[in-house]
């Protein structure tokens, strides 16, 4: 089932559990702000692949998350600081007119059950099992915050969920990967594959940090 919904294009990706403050300026956000808190309380984000979040034009991916409003405050000049929390991803089906601002058809894409534990076919994805890709991402989210302290980068480690889609996520924001890596984790089918791939880009962070601290000085 479709919905429509008021979409903020962003220059950063927005994943479910995650805080975003939005400092809104623009006149068609300004609008959309209004709408929103006068309605559902939720607005899209997508992420932007080309071109910038002022002025229109830009590119946007078709993957996003719902983003819940917990505060809003309206200042004299009419510009909004507001406060919300990424909740469910979603498929964009259409992009409507950006009239007054931009919106789109979406439907829910909630996770698909893709543990390899309960997967009776003889599938090579599924020789890993989610249990052991949740410990790797663990373990290479230590070696992530141990290299950045020892660069002098302050990251604070986190009481990790046991909830695998959880965690992911939880591993992906405290590791500092860059908008088009988290992306590419929100299109994933679920949370065994995309802890698969993050491993794979926290390995190339690790490399980074490594080299960096081989060169530091």
């Amino acid at each position: 089932m479709s919905t429509t919904l008021p979409m903020f294009p962003l220059g950063s990706t927005l994943v479910p559990g995650m805080v975003l403050p939005l400092h809104v300026f623009e006149p068609r956000y300004r609008a959309l702000v209004r709408d929103v808190l006068d309605g559902p309380g939720r607005f899209g984000v997508v992420l932007i692949t080309h071109g910038f979040e002022v002025g229109g034009g830009e590119r946007r991916t078709m993957v996003g998350t719902t983003a819940e409003v917990l505060d809003a405050q309206e200042y004299d000049d009419g510009r909004w600081g507001i406060i919300s929390l990424g909740r469910d991803r979603f498929r964009v089906l259409e992009w409507l007119p950006d009239d007054p601002y931009p919106r789109a058809r979406v439907e829910d894409w909630p996770d698909e059950d893709d543990d390899p534990a309960d997967d009776t076919t003889d599938d090579p994805a599924g020789d890993a099992d989610r249990g052991d890709a949740v410990d790797g991402v663990a373990q290479r989210l230590l070696t992530i915050v141990d290299l950045a302290a020892r660069l002098g980068i302050e990251v604070d480690y986190p009481e990790l969920s046991d909830d695998p889609a959880t965690m992911a996520w939880q591993a992906a924001l405290t590791a500092s990967l860059g908008p088009q890596d988290i992306h590419e984790l929100l299109t994933c089918a679920g949370p065994t594959a995309r802890l698969q791939q993050l491993a794979e880009v926290m390995d190339s962070r690790i490399d980074v940090l490594r080299f960096r601290l081989a060169n530091a000085g």
